[in-house]
């Protein structure tokens, strides 16, 4: 059976109903950064989005951007068997 499901794109937890989560997004402009409700409602928007499930994570990528210059999907362990509906990258 296929799973349809969210993961995190910094440390791969899976999205459920009670986690606050954040969103991402890339343009000419730089990196902006909002709540996962502002974006859920729009899958097109979502599939160019970073997801993560919640400050730890943000706070971890918001760092590493300041010190790159840029967002990148990390390497995570999601099972077989489900289907990652948003991924930015």
């Amino acid at each position: 059976m296929i799973k349809e499901t969210i993961h995190c794109d910094e440390c791969g937890e899976q999205k459920r109903d009670a986690n606050h989560w954040f969103v991402a997004g890339v343009s000419d402009l730089g990196v902006t950064f909002d709540t996962f409700e502002s974006a859920k409602n729009d899958p097109e928007l979502l599939k160019v989005l970073f997801l993560y499930c919640g400050q730890s994570c943000l706070t971890k990528v918001f760092q590493r951007w300041m010190n790159t210059g840029h967002l990148e999907k990390q390497d995570v362990e999601v099972p077989e068997d489900t289907v990652v509906l948003a991924f930015a990258g």
